[in-house]
């Protein structure tokens, strides 16, 4: 913490951002550095998706994924996140148009749950519609605490659409019924 906080200091970096950090990780940096009068790390870069996802999704067991433990702290700190791959890699955009997802790796995001939020997505968008991408992304920015997301586009309209996504805001019914929950 001391060499980050002197990054800070020497205006080489604006604040601090963890990147798959468990939140006890960042938690016990905070508080050093709370102890220590330095910079605290502000944002945490971790996977988050509508689309349900594990370590053994990756096959790397350094990526911390959203689940309920880091969910509720994150809320109850309203601690930022930055989620990256909110799209799951155009799981939901590009199965909803029904084009191929042989990009993923065998087996990566394709699951009863993901399949079930897939149709739950595809019926919102018909109805709202918002396309899938932004729904995925309008999930995210309707969680309980400051989220903001890392996306790739390889054309303009889809920067556009993704920026467009970033000011939708569901309610809790909405959120429940793309989870599956109701």
């Amino acid at each position: 913490m001391p060499v980050l906080d002197g990054f800070v200091k020497s205006g080489k970096v604006r604040f601090l951002g963890a990147s798959n950090w468990k939140t006890e990780r960042i938690e016990a940096a905070n508080r050093y550095a709370a102890a220590n009068g330095l910079e605290p790390f502000r944002i945490s870069q971790i996977y988050y998706s509508l689309a349900h996802a594990s370590r053994d999704t990756f096959g790397d067991d350094t990526i911390v994924v959203m689940d309920l433990k880091e969910f509720v702290w994150y809320q109850k700190h309203q601690f930022p996140v930055m989620a990256f791959s909110p799209q799951a890699k155009g799981f939901f955009s590009k199965l909803a148009k029904g084009e191929s997802v042989s990009h993923l790796i065998e087996g990566q995001f394709v699951s009863a749950a993901n399949l079930a939020r897939l149709a739950r997505v595809k019926e919102m968008s018909q109805k709202t519609g918002y396309t899938p991408a932004m729904i995925t992304l309008g999930y995210l920015s309707s969680q309980p605490f400051p989220i903001t997301s890392v996306f790739a586009v390889t054309k303009l309209w889809q920067l556009e659409e993704n920026m467009k996504a970033q000011d939708l805001v569901f309610d809790k019914s909405t959120l429940a019924q793309l989870e599956n929950i109701i």
